[in-house]
């Protein structure tokens, strides 16, 4: 099927690429929720309303 393989191969990632970008993405939400964790212990709700705002 042509039509497939044009999908693959306009995929700009390879694999292991891919692989190692989920794996970045992965920790940078980690640490964002680890960073909104620690805004809730030392902030109040209000606080963390007005941050989520300027996201």
């Amino acid at each position: 099927m042509p039509e497939e393989d044009t999908i693959f191969s306009a995929s700009p990632l390879l694999p292991a690429e891919h692989a190692e970008s989920t794996v970045i993405k992965s920790k940078r939400m980690g640490f964002i929720l680890f960073f909104i964790q620690s805004l809730v212990k030392n902030f109040d709700l209000s606080a963390l309303s007005i941050f989520a705002i300027h996201l």
